[in-house]
């Protein structure tokens, strides 16, 4: 895989110079076979989230794109703008209701 090709020249790199400097490597994979007529913008928002997510998990990792999970994060950030939406309007069109075990 292309991402351990580079990890690897990278290290290569680092022990040349003695490790006077030190670098990790995260990216964000997507398949352009999945969908090969999405626009370029789309793409950048698929690859930019697989990177965030790489970069949540630590140093040197990687992420493949999967629509299901950004579909999910998709509604996550649409339900948290709503519910900032929400407090900004002192709660309007929301109820609490408690339920005892």
């Amino acid at each position: 895989m292309l991402y351990y090709k580079i990890q690897d020249c990278l290290l290569e790199y680092i022990e040349s110079i003695n490790y006077e400097v030190y670098f990790t490597l995260s990216a964000g994979i997507i398949d352009f076979k999945i969908n090969p007529t999405a626009h370029y913008n789309e793409m950048m928002k698929w690859s930019e989230y697989a990177l965030s997510l790489s970069k949540k998990r630590g140093k040197n990792n990687h992420t493949h794109y999967q629509k299901d999970y950004y579909e999910k994060f998709q509604r996550e950030v649409q339900l948290t703008k709503i519910l900032r939406q929400a407090v900004i309007n002192h709660f309007s069109g929301f109820e609490v209701h408690f339920h005892r075990y």
